[in-house]
């Protein structure tokens, strides 16, 4: 089992599948390795309690305020990547072209679900 601090990866798996899935925590936990169903459940919670400043870089921030505003979690997915992957190309301009992933990831998650 894992503990400590969650990646970027984990957010990105955690909102993809939230997005797809809904709250089915125990199937979305399959997605993110070594974190148990009630740990994904308990950091999307505090994650949806959280202030904008405190998590400015969270994929899984952006989905849920776009969820809350209204947007089908489909929707919400969409546009919240859209706005981490612009932000993430601005932080990390140098190395951006080079990261494998979100791409990666979706076609890896596609398949597991």
């Amino acid at each position: 089992m894992k503990k400590g601090k969650w990646t970027q990866v984990e957010e990105y798996l955690i909102a993809q599948g939230h997005s797809r899935l809904g709250s089915q925590w125990c199937k979305i936990s399959s997605m993110v390795p070594g974190r148990t169903d009630n740990a994904v459940k308990n950091f999307y919670n505090a994650t949806s309690r959280s202030k904008a400043l405190s998590r400015p870089e969270s994929i899984l921030w952006l989905y849920i305020s776009r969820v809350r505003a209204g947007l089908t979690a489909a929707a919400a997915f969409s546009e919240a990547l859209e706005v981490w992957k612009a932000h993430a190309s601005i932080s990390t301009a140098p190395c951006a072209s080079t990261a494998p992933w979100p791409s990666t990831l979706s076609l890896h998650c596609s398949r597991t679900l």
